[in-house]
């Protein structure tokens, strides 16, 4: 597999927990298309998504995802804060630092393709499931992301929103790499798939890819499982090189001055800085919840 390639790419990717398989371990590889995830519940599939997400750490396996890729997640968990307005969390979603750029006109359009712009100023909770669901799908079609990871994107949507949404997948992706968790009979792709994983109990069967081999430059880059992860944090701060520099030299200055400096991960105080004013009711693990995962 070349670097440039832009494939995702796992070798023996599996996860196990006291003593159980949740997902055995499957090798696979994913470049630009649309790549479907089939099977019973239970069996994997969304496991699967959380570990290329690096919202779960694999207990086996090699996984390599090129390095500057952002990532889109579409969790099944329902995240929209129930007591606020669409229009409240889309200002909300707007004020995160997020490495995925985010366009508020795509998903006004998005809204008015679906028929919900009646929903804009109402509260979460006072919407139907299948409509909560509609819009967090929304909110990932509107995110400009490399790799977009959709676990169920049809659920709960009526016949058609799900011909719109599948629509917008497909285009979707032309040039980035899509993989769909799908339990809908109903839905069929138009255009080929890139590939398709069906699970049979925790087994998973992989057609229509090849695994190719790494290139001396992607082997060097590629992630072995014991490294330690930096989970969904590092899909949310902009740290560049300079950055990442700067903040070096600034360290080397407080320690030549005689002052302490310490780094630490982010806390619910120090991600007021990034919340609207208006949004400062929210509860900490809350504001955390939304932040750290970005699943809306």
């Amino acid at each position: 597999m070349r670097e440039e390639s832009g494939l995702v790419w796992a070798q023996n990717l599996g996860l196990k927990k006291k003593g159980q398989w949740l997902l055995e371990p499957i090798s696979f590889s994913f470049g630009q298309g649309l790549h479907l995830i089939e099977g019973e519940s239970g069996c994997g599939k969304s496991t699967l998504l959380k570990i290329l997400f690096h919202a779960e750490k694999p207990s086996c396996g090699r996984l390599f995802i090129p390095r500057g890729a952002a990532t889109c997640f579409l969790s099944q968990k329902d995240v929209l804060p129930p007591e606020w307005s669409v229009e409240e969390t889309l200002g909300f979603y707007l004020s995160l630092p997020l490495k995925c750029s985010f366009s508020r006109s795509r998903f006004l359009d998005l809204l008015a393709l679906f028929s919900l712009n009646s929903v804009l100023t109402l509260p979460a909770q006072s919407l139907g499931d299948g409509e909560r669901h509609a819009l967090a799908l929304l909110f990932a079609l509107a995110t400009s992301a490399d790799v977009y990871l959709l676990d169920e994107p049809f659920a709960l949507l009526d016949d058609q929103r799900k011909k719109i949404a599948l629509a917008q997948i497909e285009e979707l992706s032309i040039h980035r790499v899509v993989v769909v968790v799908n339990h809908e009979s109903d839905i069929h792709f138009a255009h080929s798939l890139a590939s398709r994983i069906v699970f049979q109990g925790k087994r998973a069967q992989v057609s229509a890819l090849s695994l190719l081999p790494l290139s001396p430059a992607a082997a060097s880059r590629k992630k072995r499982i014991s490294e330690p992860f930096a989970l969904a944090l590092k899909h949310h701060f902009h740290w560049s090189v300079s950055s990442l520099l700067r903040l070096l030299l600034l360290g080397c200055f407080l320690l030549s001055s005689g002052l302490a400096f310490a780094s630490s991960v982010p806390s619910d105080e120090a991600l007021d800085a990034f919340m609207e004013p208006s949004l400062s009711g929210l509860l900490p693990s809350r504001r955390r919840h939304l932040y750290l995962e970005r699943r809306l």
